[in-house]
């Protein structure tokens, strides 16, 4: 079987402790001007939008942080042994669905 691909790498912080952006996105709805019928909350705010961090970091920022991270006594990319490891935790996490 094949893997998938995102179309856009990018890393959203999703946890469910934290729920600022579906706060602020009810309250966007409850203080509109416009007297809301039945579904029409929905056209007020794109639930795809709720999110509170959006990451992006390319293959080549991971190569580069890598290598940096040689250099500094804590980095967080010093669990990694190897480039290979941070390659394939950069694909898992960002590149593949």
């Amino acid at each position: 079987m094949s893997k998938s691909y995102k179309k856009h790498p990018y890393l959203k912080e999703s946890s469910q402790h934290t729920k600022y952006g579906k706060k602020f996105a009810n309250r966007k709805v409850r203080k509109s001007e416009e007297t809301l019928q039945h579904k029409d909350y929905k056209k007020q705010y794109c639930s795809w939008e709720i999110s509170e961090y959006k990451f992006y970091m390319s293959e080549q920022e991971v190569i580069n942080e890598f290598f940096a991270s040689r250099n500094e006594e804590y980095h967080w990319m010093k669990k990694f042994k190897t480039l290979k490891e941070a390659l394939t935790w950069w694909k898992k996490t960002y590149l593949r669905k």
